[in-house]
C-alpha cells in the first residue's frame, strides 16, 4: 500500500509541477515580449524600467526573507490557527513594505534627488511588488492544500490582463509610466484572486479571531528560516559584488550572462518543483511521524533530481555557450568558456534546494544554518584570494566550490539521520551515464553537436525508460 501511495504521489508531484510551471512560463513569456518591445522602441524607457524592477526585486526579497517558507511549513504541517497565523504574515509583510517603500523615497527625493517622474514610476513597480508578496502569502495557502492547479489560474487571469494593458500602452504610445502601471496591475489583481481563492479554502481567513502569538520557539525558528534564505542568497550572489570590487563592469557583465544562460531552470525548479509542491507534501509526511514513508518519499525524489538534473545540467553545460552567444551576441564571447562550469554548478543547485528543504521538513533549522556557514567562509575568502586574480572565472570556481561543498555537508548529514544514498539505485544511472559518454566519443569525429545531441537524448529516453519500469514494480508491489 505504500509503494501504491509513494506512486500516485509521484503522478501528483507532476501534474502540480506542470501546472505551476506552465504559468510561470506564460508569465515571463509575456513580459519578455513587452521588454523586448519596448527595448526595441526606447531605449531610456527601457533602461528605466530596468532600474526600476531592479529595486523593486530588492523589495521582493526582504518581504519573502524565510516567512514564505516557513508559513508554508506550518500550514502544510498544522490546520490550526491557519487564519490567524496568516493574519500575522501579512501584517508583517506590509510592515516590510512600508518600511522600505519609505526608505526608498527618503533616498530618491533627499539623496539621489531623482526626478518626479522616475520616482513615482519605480515607487508604481515597488508597490507591484509589494502586491505581489502579499499575495505570495495567500498561494502558500493553496500549496498547503495542493490545489496548485488553482493558483496556477489565479496567476495567469492577472497576467493575461496586465500583458494585454501594456501591449496596448505600447502599441499606442502611451507614457513610460502608463507602461509601468501594468506591473501594479497585475500585483493588486492576484492579490484579489489570492484572496477569492483562500476564502474559498478557508472559510474568512482574516477574520479568524482565534488568538495568535509567536512563542520564544516560533521566533527563534522563524528567525532562523529567515537566516538561512539570506545564507543562501548571500553566497550565491556576493560574486558580483568581488567582482565589482576588482573588476571592470564588463567583467560583471560576462560573468552575469553566462549565469543567467545556465541556471535559469535551476529557479523554476527551486522554487516551484521543490519549493513549491515537494516541500509540503514532505513537511505533511514528516509531521505525520511515518518515518519509512517519509524516507522513501526522499530517496525517490532525490533520485530524481539526480538523474534528471545531471541530465539538464550536462545539456547547459554543452550548449549553453552557443545558446549565449545566440542571445546575447559575440560581444561576450568570453562568457562562452564559462558555461560548462556553470553546469556543473546548477546540478550542486539542484541537489541543495532539495536536500535544503527536506531539512526544513524535518525541522532542523538551527543545523542548517551552521551548515552554510562552510559556503558563506568560501564565498567571503574567495574575493582576494581567487576573483581579485582570475576574475569571472574566479568568480564562477567560487560559486562552485560553495555549492560542492554544501552538498557534501548536507548530504553527509541526511545519510546518517535517514540513510538519503542507497549505491545500488544508482548502478542503472552510472552505466546510463557510461554508455551516453561511449556513444559520444564514437560519433565525436563525425560532428560535436550531433555526437552530443544523440548522447544525450539516449540518457534521456533510458531514464524515461527506467522510471516506466520503477512505477510498473511499485504498483505490482502496492496491488499484489
Amino acid at each position: 500500500m505504500a509503494t501504491t501511495n509513494l506512486n500516485n504521489s509521484l503522478q501528483t508531484v507532476a501534474l502540480r509541477s506542470a501546472a505551476l510551471v506552465g504559468s510561470k512560463t506564460v508569465q515571463d513569456g509575456l513580459l519578455s515580449l513587452l521588454l523586448i518591445w519596448l527595448a526595441r522602441s526606447n531605449q531610456a524607457d527601457y533602461g528605466l524600467i530596468v532600474l526600476g524592477s531592479s529595486v523593486a526585486m530588492l523589495l521582493r526579497a526582504l518581504q519573502s526573507m524565510g516567512l514564505d517558507q516557513y508559513t508554508l511549513r506550518e500550514f502544510s504541517s498544522s490546520q490550526s490557527n491557519t487564519g490567524s497565523l496568516l493574519r500575522q504574515m501579512i501584517k508583517i509583510k506590509a510592515l516590510i513594505a512600508g518600511g522600505a517603500i519609505f526608505i526608498f523615497l527618503i533616498f530618491s527625493f533627499f539623496f539621489a534627488k531623482w526626478p518626479f517622474h522616475q520616482t513615482a514610476i519605480i515607487l508604481i513597480l515597488l508597490s507591484g511588488q509589494c502586491f505581489e508578496g502579499l499575495a505570495d502569502t495567500f498561494f502558500n495557502l493553496f500549496r498547503a492544500e495542493g490545489q496548485s492547479i488553482n493558483e496556477s489560474l489565479c496567476r495567469t487571469g492577472p497576467n493575461l490582463i496586465a500583458s494585454a494593458y501594456g501591449a496596448g500602452c505600447l502599441y499606442f504610445h502611451l507614457d513610460i509610466l502608463f507602461f509601468s502601471l501594468l506591473f501594479l496591475l497585475s500585483g493588486t489583481l492576484k492579490l484579489g484572486t489570492a484572496i477569492f481563492g483562500a476564502t474559498r479554502l478557508c472559510d474568512c481567513p482574516l477574520q479568524d479571531n482565534t488568538p495568535f502569538s509567536f512563542g520564544k520557539g516560533d521566533l527563534t525558528s522563524l528567525a532562523l528560516v529567515a537566516t538561512i534564505s539570506f545564507f543562501g542568497i548571500f553566497y550565491n550572489e556576493i560574486q558580483i559584488f568581488w567582482l565589482k570590487q576588482y573588476h571592470s563592469f564588463i567583467d560583471v557583465a560576462v560573468y552575469r550572462v553566462a549565469y543567467d544562460v545556465t541556471t535559469f531552470v535551476c529557479g523554476a525548479v527551486a522554487q516551484l518543483i521543490i519549493g513549491a509542491i515537494l516541500f509540503p507534501l514532505l513537511t505533511s509526511t514528516f509531521t505525520h511521524k511515518d518515518k519509512n514513508k517519509f524516507q522513501d518519499m526522499v530517496r525517490s525524489y532525490f533520485r530524481k533530481i539526480v538523474t534528471i538534473g545531471s541530465g539538464i545540467a550536462a545539456v547547459l553545460a554543452v550548449f549553453g555557450g552557443k545558446l549565449l552567444l545566440l542571445v546575447y551576441g559575440n560581444q561576450y564571447l568570453e562568457a562562452e568558456s564559462l558555461a560548462p562550469l556553470f553546469g556543473i554548478a546548477a546540478f550542486f543547485s539542484f541537489i541543495n534546494n532539495f536536500s535544503i528543504y527536506v531539512m526544513l521538513s524535518m525541522r532542523q533549522e538551527k543545523l542548517l544554518a551552521l551548515c552554510l556557514l562552510a559556503p558563506i567562509t568560501i564565498s567571503v575568502l574567495s574575493g582576494p584570494l581567487l576573483i581579485s586574480s582570475v576574475g569571472p572565472t574566479g568568480a564562477v570556481i567560487s560559486l562552485l566550490l560553495c555549492r560542492v561543498t554544501l552538498s557534501m555537508i548536507i548530504i553527509t548529514i541526511l545519510q546518517k539521520k535517514i540513510q538519503l544514498l542507497k549505491v545500488a539505485e544508482y548502478k542503472n544511472v552510472i552505466l546510463y551515464w557510461v554508455a551516453a559518454t561511449t556513444l559520444f566519443i564514437l560519433l565525436l569525429q563525425i560532428n560535436y553537436y550531433l555526437s552530443s545531441c544523440l548522447a544525450f537524448s539516449f540518457y534521456f529516453v533510458m531514464i524515461w525508460h527506467d522510471q516506466k519500469q520503477h512505477r510498473r514494480k511499485l504498483n505490482s508491489a502496492g496491488n499484489p
